[in-house]
């Protein structure tokens, strides 16, 4: 997989997340009547969005007080899942599943900085 790929895909995936949050939140003002519920937003984020749902559950109150009703499952979920995300995209790096350059020797060079993790 070429890492060009790879940013093509994250950033689908972290705007699609930013969408449905905004789509929430006009939801939780009562803007939209279309409903999105928390758990959609949970899906959503599982191919790399979790990020973007901690960066909107710090930035809009509504979102924490509702995920207040709901127990915190929002967060939660969103934290271990970006944690999950975070080691795939390393462990990716690492076993060289995503080249860093097509050019052997900046890849060698840029795989070094992984081997002092």
């Amino acid at each position: 997989m070429s890492i060009y790929l790879f940013f093509t895909l994250l950033l689908f995936c972290l705007l699609a997340t930013y969408l449905c949050s905004i789509q929430y939140i006009k939801y939780l003002r009562k803007e939209s009547s279309r409903k999105i519920r928390d758990i959609d937003l949970i899906l959503v984020s599982i191919l790399f969005g979790g990020p973007v749902l901690v960066a909107m559950w710090c930035a809009f109150s509504e979102i924490r007080d509702e995920d207040l009703i709901h127990k915190h499952r929002l967060i939660i979920s969103t934290i271990i899942i970006s944690i999950v995300q975070i080691t795939i995209i390393v462990l990716l790096f690492v076993f060289n599943v995503i080249k860093l350059a097509e050019n052997p020797e900046t890849t060698t060079e840029l795989s070094s900085l992984f081997d002092l993790l």
